[in-house]
C-alpha cells in the first residue's frame, strides 16, 4: 500500500501591523501568494473574496483577471522566457556585431554619410 502525501503550500509570510509608538501588535495576518502570478494578498477568513487552489501544481490562486486561467506557474514562465532569450541571444548579437560594423565603415569613409545614422 502506497500512501501519497499532499502538501498544502505553505504562506507566504506574516503581516504584522504595530503601533510605531508603543511597539502594541494592532494586526496580524497570514500572506498569500498566487503560484501563477505572483500576486500576494493578506489572507482574511469569512472576506469573501472569491480565491481559489490550482490542484495541478498545489498552489494558492488569485482568480484576479489577468491570471492564467491554465496551470503555467511563474516558474515555468520564467523558464521558458530565459529559453526564449537563449535561443535568440546568438541572432541578438549578430545583429549587433553588424550595426556596428556598418557604423565602423560609414565613420571610415570621407565624406559620406550612412544613411541609417539619426540626423542632426
Amino acid at each position: 500500500m502506497v500512501l501519497l502525501k499532499v502538501t498544502v503550500p505553505k504562506n507566504a509570510g506574516r503581516y504584522t501591523l504595530t503601533d510605531r509608538f508603543t511597539g502594541e501588535l494592532l494586526y496580524e495576518s497570514d500572506l498569500l501568494q498566487c503560484g501563477h502570478c505572483q500576486h500576494t494578498w493578506k489572507y482574511v477568513q469569512g472576506s469573501g473574496i472569491l480565491r481559489g487552489f490550482c490542484r495541478k501544481c498545489m498552489r494558492h490562486r488569485c482568480m484576479r483577471p489577468g491570471c492564467p486561467e491554465k496551470c503555467y506557474t511563474f516558474e515555468q514562465r520564467t523558464q521558458d522566457l530565459e529559453d526564449i532569450e537563449r535561443r535568440n541571444r546568438g541572432s541578438i548579437e549578430a545583429a549587433v556585431r553588424q550595426q556596428e560594423l556598418r557604423e565602423h565603415i560609414y565613420s571610415n569613409r570621407a565624406g559620406i554619410r550612412n544613411p541609417n545614422a539619426p540626423r542632426r
